[in-house]
């Protein structure tokens, strides 16, 4: 099953170097993101499935998508368990 994600509606971000980091006005709480999981967040800024960012970031970073696919669906689900990104939809919808 295909899941579609993007950001959280509450997720504010700011861009320092080559790292971002995520706050939330509802939450005390900010993550920083490496420059890899950056270039995941900045995809999200529309929703997007989850293949087609493995896809994209395999391709960019010129690695396999068995190799890269795990690493993408931990992350995706770590920033969805921590508030900053949501799942929007399914394959099914």
């Amino acid at each position: 099953m295909t899941l579609w994600y993007q950001r959280a509606s509450g997720a504010l971000h700011r861009t320092v170097g080559l790292e971002a980091i995520l706050a939330s006005v509802d939450h005390d709480r900010f993550d920083l993101l490496s420059e890899t999981a950056q270039e995941l967040w900045r995809r999200l800024e529309e929703p997007q499935p989850d293949d087609e960012l493995v896809e994209g970031l395999a391709k960019d970073y010129g690695e396999p998508v068995e190799r890269i696919a795990p690493q993408v669906r931990a992350l995706l689900d770590e920033l969805t368990r921590r508030g900053w990104v949501e799942v929007v939809g399914d394959g099914d919808d």
